[in-house]
């Protein structure tokens, strides 16, 4: 899949989270619906799409976001650093693969692919 194509399926994968997310929970008035989700929605890209999970701080704060095939970088949580959704606000490294086993993040991945499902999102082979 060409980058153009890749950042079309990101965007819709993103308004699909993000209106799973607003329609699940109440969203605090000007807190990003996305806040707090940056490693799980990381992992599901990365599953969906191959590629590493990259970490780093943004203002202060542990941050996770994607290097995707290809070499391109995209961060779909930036929303909640002022960002747009798509461009990270900061260098990152690779994460260690241990650590989102350790901590749950596949397993909660896997539950937000699983609701998007229901929801009625395409979840699959992003190829």
């Amino acid at each position: 899949m060409n980058k153009q194509a890749m950042v079309g399926q990101l965007r819709l994968l993103r308004q699909d989270i993000i209106a799973l997310v607003q329609y699940s929970f109440d969203p605090l008035p000007g807190v990003s619906p996305l806040a707090g989700m940056c490693s799980t929605v990381a992992v599901l890209v990365q599953g969906m799409f191959g590629g590493d999970v990259l970490s780093g701080k943004v203002q202060g704060v542990m941050h996770y976001w994607n290097r995707l095939p290809g070499g391109f970088e995209a961060d779909l949580t930036s929303c909640q650093f002022g960002g747009d959704g798509m461009t990270p606000l900061a260098k990152g490294r690779k994460v260690n693969t241990k650590v989102n086993r350790a901590n749950g993040t596949r397993l909660n991945a896997m539950i937000l692919a699983m609701k998007l499902q229901s929801f009625g999102t395409y979840i699959g082979d992003a190829s």
